[in-house]
């Protein structure tokens, strides 16, 4: 018997194929310097297992994540010959879970470092994060030689990492500008901490540093974003040195045509009027699976490979596109393809012009596709 598909055609395609070429380049150009791709946030909206799956692969040696609960997930999974690094605040009674698990705290405060310490561990390997300027996290810089002589004091402490986090990566050719003094603050920690592994840079960091500045790396780095095929904002685009290739792409379906003469109203508030004779179509997707209410009369989505305007207001489960111009006056199929980011025949619509429609960043939207939108995986035969 042929089952019978009885759930909305709305998903994210997700390929891993992308990711892998994306994470291989990255370990490519890093120069062997330590690469520790950020899988946080159910690694970044992707999936966690799946993605794990590719770096496990590829050999990664380590991975970031931002809460315990994300760690322990990935030990959860079978993951267990990967170093997990967490970047997040850690209480106290985390410490032993931790342990526990062979997890790898970055340690960022005094607080979190005198607690780790006094339990009973030997040479347990920790990373120490230094604020140069973000001011979220870390020691001050003039803590450096105080921490250095903390740890070197203790047996249970064995230091594997010293790291910082730049709040502007994208200037960091410019001289004088904010990534430029970070980096010399960062240099002032490191000539405490000879010979230890260093790490700082970020997507943006490290994408215009490959463009800009064509000296190898001297430090490690922490990808999230850009291993996803993802640019922080489309200007990156212009010159695609890295070679990226998306990995996500957002599709769903018309499941409804209305005709809706001159003078009627859409959704909610009827703050959209037609003006002409018009044929708009429903899309099974809303606020609840991360199609925000910002979208509303302002976003477009790509049917039949033209851009289509959203109108009205973003429903919880729905969003009605104006299809006039592709249909004229005549209605098209029940499940007709519709595209929110990706390709569609020869057109192309990227995340980070999807964000950019209404003031978003590709992050925001990658990593807040609801749960409820299923995750399509391209995997190489």
């Amino acid at each position: 018997m042929t089952p019978f598909k009885i759930h909305r055609n709305t998903f994210a395609k997700v390929n891993l194929n992308n990711l892998r070429h994306n994470v291989q380049a990255f370990m490519s150009v890093s120069d062997g310097q330590f690469f520790c791709p950020m899988i946080k946030s159910n690694a970044y909206g992707h999936g966690v297992r799946e993605v794990m799956s590719v770096l496990n692969d590829l050999k990664v040696k380590d991975v970031g994540v931002a809460l315990v609960e994300e760690a322990l997930q990935i030990r959860a999974l079978g993951f267990n010959d990967v170093n997990v690094l967490i970047f997040g605040a850690i209480k106290p009674q985390a410490f032993e879970v931790i342990i526990e698990n062979h997890l790898t705290p970055v340690i960022t405060n005094w607080s979190e470092l005198t607690s780790f310490a006094q339990l009973k561990i030997n040479s347990y390997p920790v990373h120490i994060k230094f604020n140069t300027g973000m001011n979220r996290f870390g020691f001050s810089v003039e803590d450096a030689e105080k921490v250095k002589q903390f740890i070197e004091d203790q047996s249970t402490l064995q230091l594997r990492g010293v790291c910082s986090h730049f709040y502007d990566g994208e200037n960091i050719a410019e001289l004088n500008q904010s990534t430029q003094q970070q980096m010399l603050r960062f240099e002032k920690v490191l000539q405490h901490f000879e010979g230890c592994t260093a790490h700082i840079y970020n997507s943006s960091s490290f994408l215009n540093k490959t463009r800009f500045i064509k000296e190898p790396f001297s430090m490690g780095s922490r990808l999230g974003l850009a291993i996803y095929g993802s640019y922080p904002n489309s200007d990156y685009k212009t010159q695609n040195y890295i070679g990226l290739k998306p990995v996500m792409s957002l599709h769903s379906e018309v499941i409804e045509y209305q005709k809706v003469p001159v003078g009627e109203v859409v959704s909610y508030s009827g703050n959209w009027q037609a003006q002409r004779p018009s044929v708009i179509g429903v899309v099974p997707i809303g606020y609840t699976d991360g199609y925000g209410r910002e979208f509303s009369n302002k976003g477009q989505m790509i049917f039949r490979g033209t851009f289509v305007p959203v109108v009205g207001k973003i429903c919880m489960d729905y969003t009605m596109v104006d299809l006039t111009d592709v249909l004229g006056d005549q209605v098209g199929n029940i499940g007709e393809e519709i595209v929110l980011f990706g390709k569609q025949g020869d057109l192309f619509f990227g995340v980070e012009e999807f964000a950019e429609q209404v003031g978003k960043i590709p992050y925001e939207v990658l990593t807040t596709i609801g749960r409820r939108v299923p995750r399509n995986y391209i995997r190489e035969k």
